[in-house]
């Protein structure tokens, strides 16, 4: 049986978030954070085959808006 990912609760903070949990995080749907992966509006990192959205690109995000042409400050290689 698969588990059911939740959105994190306000005192829970993760460094990676799910396509599907980011999308929700913002309020936008899956296709829509797709477009914004795809135009490189939103850096991801990939592990395996998953893509993760790094939490910080999400808040910086949802306080520069969508509409923003510009893109999220670069972050250091690890």
């Amino acid at each position: 049986m698969k588990a059911i990912q939740m959105a994190p609760t306000a005192t829970e903070t993760r460094l990676l978030y799910d396509r599907k949990t980011a999308a929700h995080m913002l309020s936008i749907s899956v296709r829509s954070l797709d477009y914004m992966i795809a135009e490189g509006r939103l850096p991801v990192t990939r592990i395996g085959g998953r893509v993760l959205i790094p939490h910080t690109d999400l808040v910086w995000l949802s306080k520069r808006g969508e509409r923003s042409s510009t893109k999220p400050p670069a972050r250091p290689m690890p």
